[in-house]
């Protein structure tokens, strides 16, 4: 017979009770297949690390799992309702933390106040935000060593991405992490479902020495060769003189006919250095 504490009992009194509709406009889709719960879970257990950050946790469908395995918890949760609701469910449990904030514009700073170490976030991000919530943790100066996400598969496929199909958001997530598909997810186990599959994906976060100290002036710079990611990237940096987009790939051994998606962060970190005279 299966053993329930007095909070797995609290959590669902209050489910059953008063169960909270999703809102469309938050684009809230609250897991609730236990196969797919019990996969993130494990995928965090194989991290081993114990200070877990919870992005969106909803109604908290593994909220107790995650607090569960770690050590120190905080959850971000944008709905001022739901984030309430687990404030007062967990008000007595030690080293859990909520905070009311968007997460695409949180200042990740903060989380020193919780976190004396290296942490991990899990999430079911919205679509409507998740490439927003990403950036605004990986680029960072304190970064999360791990993201274990949910996201639209439409999105994840992006992030998967290599040359000659590179897109300005695989770029930008692919300059601080290496990502890695866990699974995709079946619209039947939200409620409600979405029109859309989903996928969880382990963002593992590159070392420091890997990640160039100017990442996010070298991505503005890879934002002007994606104007037009379809023409050849001479005619895409619409925002330089094509003679001196041309000269520098040629100095560079870069083919002048490559599209934007040909090119490596490599290339972008050279060709950012040629215009700005870092050389």
């Amino acid at each position: 017979m299966t053993q329930f504490n007095d909070l797995d009992a609290r959590l669902l009194v209050d489910l059953l009770r008063d169960r909270i509709k999703p809102k469309k406009s938050l684009g809230q889709h609250f897991l609730v297949d236990e196969n797919v719960k019990n996969l993130i879970i494990n995928s965090l257990k194989e991290t081993k690390f114990k200070n877990i950050l919870e992005i969106g946790p909803g109604e908290g469908s593994i909220t107790n799992k995650l607090i569960d395995i770690s050590n120190n918890y905080v959850g971000i949760e944008y709905d001022s309702t739901l984030y309430k609701k687990l404030s007062n469910r967990y008000e007595k449990s030690k080293n859990v933390n909520f905070l009311n904030y968007d997460a695409g514009i949180f200042d990740v700073l903060k989380l020193k106040n919780f976190f004396r170490e290296d942490y991990i976030l899990v999430g079911n991000l919205p679509y409507y935000s998740s490439n927003k919530i990403v950036r605004n943790f990986i680029s960072s100066s304190f970064k999360p060593l791990n993201l274990v996400i949910m996201i639209q598969k439409e999105v994840a496929d992006n992030y998967l991405l290599s040359t000659p199909k590179m897109k300005f958001v695989t770029n930008c997530v692919q300059m601080y992490a290496e990502p890695k598909l866990i699974a995709n997810v079946n619209p039947e186990s939200f409620n409600p479902a979405p029109k859309v599959y989903s996928s969880i994906l382990n963002l593992k976060i590159k070392d420091s020495s890997l990640i160039p100290k100017n990442s996010e002036l070298i991505i503005d710079t890879i934002k002007k060769g994606f104007e037009f990611p379809r023409k050849k990237i001479t005619n895409s940096f619409v925002s330089f003189d094509k003679n001196k987009i041309i000269n520098i790939l040629n100095k560079l051994g870069i083919n002048i006919d490559f599209r934007p998606g040909n090119l490596t962060l490599n290339n972008w970190e050279d060709i950012h250095k040629e215009i700005n005279n870092e050389n």
